[in-house]
């Protein structure tokens, strides 16, 4: 299992949430992706845009990467 990276994560957005469907919160989602700053980048689905969180409870939506 791993985290949806950025570009993932703005998919699920534009392809599942907006068009109401895959049950996907208003809320913010952790990505795999670091942040230089102090945590690691999500995707805020109020609006898609990106931010970068360092200390609060986002959702997760973990992908199994089969071999």
């Amino acid at each position: 299992w791993r985290l949806r990276s950025m570009e993932e994560l703005e998919a699920m957005y534009e392809q599942l949430h907006l068009k109401g469907k895959g049950n996907v919160k208003r809320n913010s989602y952790w990505s795999s992706e670091d942040a230089i700053s102090c945590g690691q980048w999500c995707v805020d689905f109020w609006d898609g845009g990106s931010v970068i969180r360092c200390h609060s409870n986002e959702e997760v939506r973990a992908v199994r990467t089969l071999p």
